[in-house]
């Protein structure tokens, strides 16, 4: 049996630093989530709040800054307690906040989110 080792000498390993986003790239996901604790938004937001930013960090399109999500989708990962009130409230602190625009009618099926 024949044993291959890669040996890893940092010092030879060429990087330019900082790494920059592609200009196709509108979202940076890692500037969403520092924005979130350097600010403090968190502290402005309920629990829903905070998983329903998470959520929308993880399905934004990271070229458009923009994403949708089903009811259903939402109900799996929020839970079965999401009411319609709770989330215009949680809409409207979103905006106020400067975090995300949501675009939300209870007839439609699914809802959009626009990162700013």
């Amino acid at each position: 049996m024949v044993r291959l080792y890669l040996i890893i000498q940092p010092e030879k390993v060429k990087t330019k630093l900082p790494i920059r986003i592609p200009k196709s790239m509108k979202i940076d996901r890692h500037r969403l989530l520092r924005a979130l604790v350097a600010q403090d938004l968190w502290k402005k937001l309920s629990p829903m709040g905070i998983r329903l930013y998470l959520l929308f960090v993880i399905f934004v399109d990271e070229a458009s800054g923009k994403g949708k999500l089903s009811k259903e989708e939402l109900k799996g990962y929020l839970g079965h307690n999401l009411s319609g009130k709770q989330f215009k409230k949680t809409a409207r602190t979103f905006l106020k906040l400067g975090l995300a625009e949501i675009n939300y009618s209870s007839g439609e099926s699914e809802i959009e989110f626009k990162f700013s």
